[in-house]
């Protein structure tokens, strides 16, 4: 599998089993949604709102 892909699982599930990184991505998700448009939000943007954030989490996968 192309390290790429593999990258962003580890991210995706470091998301869903980190209590600290689930909520600040709930977060960003949910400001993106209060927005005020008629689709939801692209999880991808979500991500890049608070990419900074979750990488200072202390339990972040390695070279992500």
């Amino acid at each position: 599998m192309h390290a790429a892909i593999q990258n962003m699982i580890a991210a995706i599930e470091h998301i869903r089993d980190c209590d600290r990184c689930a909520r600040i991505y709930d977060t960003a998700y949910e400001v993106l949604r209060e927005e005020g448009t008629p689709y939801p939000p692209n999880p991808w943007t979500a991500y890049f709102q608070c990419s900074r954030e979750l990488r200072a989490c202390e339990n972040w996968p390695k070279g992500i």
